[in-house]
């Protein structure tokens, strides 16, 4: 085997055991918050297998690496931030949504982004407010008949009585139940299965291949998706030898 070939072997029985490569370094925690618990929420997000514990809050206490590779945890980063008070709206906008299931997650992912880099902006504490401001957002011949039927929705709730999460929380249900793609995860798996190796790009294709995990709704590091990585490889012959 070649070197390059090595390498990339060496880089899919890694993906197998749950990772995709090198892992961010660790948020260290302080008592209010375990550095575990975050490193997992990462992971799971991602759909990786659970690591061992170790590191920071771990056997070996604050400080330690973790696992090989990752950096020391500067004390500093231990000390818990509280959100402050802005004043002034912040990040980018999403781009109106027309009705085009195809482009409704992403329109979702914006959102969400532009949501949470809001807040403690005055206004955007208020759940009933946060549906009117998406609601602005969503616009054209395709959807303006849903968004006067929700407006008039808003328009019937308690100014205060009602101005609870769960407005904001299920009015974002009712979206992706009316406009996200419902085949999606179908997609996803038919995409998987013809997912392929075109080697010598071993990174690419493992990251295509956890986001078509992902998407999928699988878990990297499963039987099944060890059977699409292992299924994918064939179109690379020279790597399996």
């Amino acid at each position: 085997m070649s070197t390059q070939t090595v390498a990339a072997t060496q880089t899919i029985a890694r993906t197998l055991a749950g990772g995709g490569g090198e892992d961010p370094p660790l948020n260290p925690g302080s008592q209010s918050q375990d550095p575990q618990q975050i490193r997992e929420t990462f992971n799971i997000a991602l759909g990786r297998a659970p690591r061992p514990p170790g590191g920071p809050g771990g056997p070996n206490g604050p400080g330690d690496p973790g696992a090989p590779g990752e950096p020391a945890i500067p004390p500093d980063h231990l000390v818990p931030i509280q959100p402050g008070g802005e004043i002034k709206q912040a990040g980018m906008t999403p781009q109106p949504f027309d009705g085009d299931r195809a482009k409704a997650e992403a329109f979702l992912r914006e959102l969400r982004l532009y949501m949470m880099a809001n807040q403690g902006v005055p206004g955007f504490e208020s759940p009933i407010r946060c549906v009117a401001i998406t609601l602005t957002f969503i616009k054209g011949p395709k959807v303006d008949g849903w968004v006067e039927v929700m407006l008039q929705a808003i328009e019937q709730l308690h100014p205060i009585q009602d101005n609870i999460e769960y407005t904001y929380t299920d009015f974002l249900h009712h979206f992706q139940t009316q406009f996200t793609d419902s085949t999606k995860q179908e997609t996803a798996q038919a995409a998987l299965d013809k997912h392929y190796f075109k080697f010598p790009f071993i990174d690419q294709y493992i990251s295509d291949f956890e986001t078509l995990v992902r998407k999928a709704g699988y878990t990297v590091g499963s039987r099944e998706t060890m059977n699409y990585f292992l299924k994918g490889l064939k179109a690379a012959p020279d790597v399996m030898e």
